[in-house]
């Protein structure tokens, strides 16, 4: 039986990429833990209110835990075995939060009015720190997101020949169809 190239020349796993495993499946235990006790909160008529109050959906806060709970244990899984899958999990997971952090920085005006009209108290901060927050967290996404494409990285994942820009644009578009999702439902729930 004859062996891949990519499978022959298996490189060690690289620190970040262990780094990054472990922290992505304990991501996803915390985002299952989250949503457990959520589902528990929800039961209580003032959290419900509030949540409501809001305008998020709860059937929707509970598929995004849901796929958080579950992209990040795969991730990790994935990425710890050096599973092609898994690096494509793995990176995907920083394209969606630069994607989501993206987001969040043009609903911050929206935010802070939505909380006004409501007669909702307003977060404890104003928005330069949440325009701060949302930013550097995209940056730093950005910053883990490239590292994924680094030569050894490619390398332990078998990945090395393949193109990067169809990938970018193909994760780009499935962040923004989420979201795009993620919004539809809002208006039609809210």
């Amino acid at each position: 039986m004859v062996m891949p190239d990519y499978m022959m020349q298996r490189q060690d796993r690289p620190i970040g990429i262990t780094l990054l495993s472990v922290l992505h499946f304990a991501s996803g235990i915390l985002f299952g833990m989250l949503a457990i006790c959520g589902a528990a909160m929800v039961r209580e008529p003032q959290v419900a209110e509030a949540i409501a109050k809001i305008g998020i959906p709860i059937p929707l806060l509970a598929a995004s835990l849901g796929v958080l709970t579950l992209l990040g244990i795969l991730s990790g899984v994935g990425m710890w075995k050096g599973a092609r899958w898994g690096w494509y999990l793995g990176s995907f997971y920083y394209m969606y939060s630069i994607i989501r952090n993206l987001n969040a920085l043009l609903a911050v005006d929206n935010l802070f009015a939505m909380f006004a009209e409501e007669g909702l108290p307003s977060p404890g901060r104003g928005p330069s720190y949440y325009y701060l927050k949302f930013s550097l967290r995209a940056l730093f996404s950005l910053l883990l997101y490239l590292y994924f494409f680094k030569g050894n990285v490619r390398d332990y994942f078998g990945l090395r020949q393949t193109k990067r820009w169809p990938i970018i644009v193909g994760q780009v578009a499935i962040c923004i169809a989420i979201m795009l999702a993620g919004t539809a439902w809002y208006m039609v729930a809210g």
